[in-house]
């Protein structure tokens, strides 16, 4: 066989090597895009429950946490979708390993369950991502923040979450936006509204407002058992971003006499 006869069958069979391992490749790419887990099969999410065990063996939850505050439960899941889906570590767990339960319901009853443990999020493919990102550490945090709500803490504005005071307690309601057409609200000014009810220990009740909008959140104060206590949504006794998520509430390094105290003035939980 000649040269010339030797490259022409050569060359064409080269080609042949190129598509079959470019077709291969393409092949596996599919295979590997149709594996790929999500987190999430149901949308539309109503309710939350986020239920704390203190071992595997464990079936009652030693702390519980319900949400119906739907923008806040959107907000949640968007995050969990954000973090990687195929765990690429394999962890065996022992049996006085605690872990956390996220069970988000629709309304019509579907119901899917995040598990959240010391290493981390258990991924839709059972394992855990050996580096977890930041965003995941942050979630896992903030998850965890909520069962154990305490003063000076940064936590998630998520309706329901109540920290136990001195004596007290102040609950997160949620989230209004206040047109300014509505009766009493000014022209121009805030237009968002952050409510917490404060309690104390004889069951007397009073709400407290953060009012944000044209201006940036303040600091708020209110007074209970004649203690001074801080809410800030903006920026916390650290100096960190709090906006527009979280809030922290803190015991004030001075009384303040507020309007509603002021001889004459009816107190608002009275």
């Amino acid at each position: 066989m000649n040269a010339a006869a030797r490259n022409f069958i050569y060359v064409p069979l080269l080609a042949s090597l190129t598509i079959l391992a470019s077709c291969s490749t393409v092949q596996s790419q599919v295979t590997q895009e149709g594996n790929m887990k999500t987190w999430f099969t149901e949308t539309g999410f109503k309710k939350m429950k986020i239920s704390s065990f203190p071992s595997l063996n464990e079936k009652i939850a030693s702390k519980q946490f319900e949400s119906n505050d739907h923008e806040a439960i959107q907000s949640l899941v968007a995050r969990i979708e954000k973090i990687a889906a195929n765990g690429d570590m394999m962890k065996s767990l022992s049996e006085d390993s605690t872990y956390i339960t996220l069970e988000f319901a629709t309304a019509a009853g579907q119901s899917e369950t995040i598990k959240l443990y010391e290493r981390g999020f258990k991924t839709p493919t059972t394992g855990f991502n050996i580096a977890p990102s930041d965003e995941e550490r942050q979630l896992a945090m903030d998850i965890r923040s909520i069962l154990n709500a305490r003063l000076g803490e940064k936590l998630l504005k998520v309706a329901g979450v109540t920290i136990q005071g001195d004596g007290f307690t102040i609950t997160y309601l949620g989230h209004n936006f206040r047109k300014n057409d509505e009766p009493g609200m000014p022209t121009i000014g805030p237009t968002n509204e952050d409510s917490f009810e404060v309690t104390d220990s004889a069951g007397n009740k009073k709400k407290v407002s953060v009012w944000s909008g044209q201006t940036p959140p303040q600091d708020t104060p209110f007074n209970i058992n004649k203690t001074t206590y801080i809410i800030s949504t903006f920026k916390n006794s650290k100096g960190q971003q709090l906006y527009p998520g979280y809030f922290e509430v803190t015991k004030s390094k001075k009384n303040i006499l507020l309007p509603e105290e002021t001889p004459g003035l009816k107190p608002l939980n009275k």
